[in-house]
């Protein structure tokens, strides 16, 4: 009888095993976050991907969008939390030089693990042809107009940046390499 009971106890727990693997299978994954942004701003960088660039989630080419822009959200927030750090250390009088440096770092390591970037509201509107259907040119005004949805200023070195870092992952998506 003990070796009957033995049995039913380890049918007991394969079957608990089985049910809790198969739950938690289940249960929904997190999304797609390649830079750690916070919730709002993945949100705005996922919202770009889709209508401004004019990719269907869950393909190759969409992820790749999303962490192209992802990484370059991310640059951008970095930068703004040092220029916010910097204004804040010339108005407490830091002055120059290892003072200045060491109230700019102090400063923004308290905004950076303080802050929650929201970024700007991106484009809601859909493009009028999916992505891949688009000529050269309406691609690179696409990748330009999520640059600057993300805040990039058309002007600086960091919008090029993003622009060629985008264009760049979506061309490697939809040209992998064997």
């Amino acid at each position: 009888m003990s070796t009957r009971l033995a049995s039913l106890r380890l049918h007991v727990c394969v079957l608990s095993l089985l049910s809790t693997a198969a739950v938690s299978g289940c249960a929904a994954a997190a999304p797609y976050n390649p830079a750690n942004l916070s919730a709002a701003r993945l949100a705005q960088v996922d919202e770009l991907c889709a209508s401004t660039i004019g990719l269907k989630p869950g393909f190759t080419a969409d992820d790749a969008c999303v962490e192209s822009l992802s990484t370059s959200a991310a640059r951008l927030d970095r930068a703004g939390v040092r220029e916010a750090a910097h204004r804040t250390c010339l108005d407490q009088g830091a002055g120059a030089g290892a003072t200045l440096a060491r109230c700019e770092l102090d400063a923004a390591d308290r905004a950076g693990a303080t802050a929650s970037a929201t970024g700007g509201a991106a484009a809601s509107a859909h493009p009028a042809k999916p992505f891949y259907r688009a000529s050269s040119r309406e691609a690179r005004t696409r990748e330009q107009r999520a640059c600057a949805g993300l805040g990039y200023d058309p002007t600086s070195g960091g919008f090029a940046s993003c622009v060629a870092s985008l264009d760049a992952a979506l061309y490697a998506a939809d040209h992998p390499q064997p």
